[in-house]
């Protein structure tokens, strides 16, 4: 377990690069998610399952009015680099970028992240307005979002096992531990179960699909697998652990193609 001060020192400078540098495009920034959650209640987070989840909401304005030389997402992009390409902030950093002009959700755009607004809606505000108050995701399009977000980490998932001569294991079987958390979050979504942070999916899940034995026990042991690649464990059997994930998405696909 690592205590909070040593991630707090990414909190504050991305804070203050982003008042310093990009004031003029920024309109609201959210920290949510269990890193909040932990700020808040014991003061220390697990790398991996605690990361430092940011809504940043920007005004790039109508791109068109801008002259040929000048593109404000260019000048965005140089700033927030340096996270990205940060050897320890980009292992820490959950960083979620929203356009100001998609706001409030409409029939179409942004809508599509529905769950990902309701989670940073319930977050803090560290800077600007708190936009996010005024939007409220229906449920069913909460409901829609979890169904097109399973699916489409299915398919990535795919699309990356495809490519694992080129990928590797060691990176398949890192995308896949994330992928875990999330589907299983997604489903719990679409059955109408309210997940404030990921790390509470694992023990949700077990509670709330506990009549269902085969899941039950398939999923407690991926879970932990999971926790402990993540937490450092280099001893997993990457091959195995990828073929787990692929049943677990099909298990899941199962649950939401034919609802209990």
């Amino acid at each position: 377990m690592f205590e909070f001060n040593e991630y707090k020192d990414l909190l504050d400078h991305l804070e203050e690069t982003l008042k310093l540098r990009l004031k003029p495009y920024y309109r609201a920034v959210y920290l949510f998610g269990s890193c909040e959650r932990e700020l808040q209640q014991s003061g220390w987070i697990i790398p991996g399952v605690s990361d430092l989840d940011i809504a940043l909401i920007i005004d790039t304005g109508d791109l068109t009015s801008y002259d040929d030389g000048f593109n404000p997402l260019d000048e965005i992009t140089l700033v927030l680099e340096e996270f990205f390409l940060h050897p320890i902030y980009s292992t820490l950093l959950d960083l979620i970028i929203w356009e100001y002009q998609e706001f409030p959700v409409t029939t179409t755009g942004i809508e599509r992240d529905a769950i990902m607004i309701r989670a940073a809606s319930r977050g803090k505000l560290l800077l600007g307005k708190d936009i996010l108050s005024q939007v409220t995701p229906a449920e069913r399009l909460i409901k829609e979002t979890a169904l097109s977000r399973l699916y489409r980490a299915y398919e990535q998932f795919k699309q990356a096992y495809y490519r694992k001569a080129l990928i590797g294991n060691y990176d398949l079987a890192y995308l896949a531990t994330d992928s875990i958390f999330e589907i299983a979050w997604d489903v719990l979504t679409f059955y109408g179960y309210d997940c404030k942070y990921k790390a509470e999916v694992p023990d949700l899940f077990l509670e709330k699909f506990a009549d269902n034995k085969e899941l039950a026990n398939f999923s407690q042991n991926l879970f932990q697998e999971a926790m402990r690649y993540r937490l450092g464990n280099q001893k997993l059997d990457t091959t195995s652990f990828i073929n787990q994930t692929l049943k677990f998405f099909s298990l899941l696909l199962n649950l939401v193609r034919n609802p209990i």
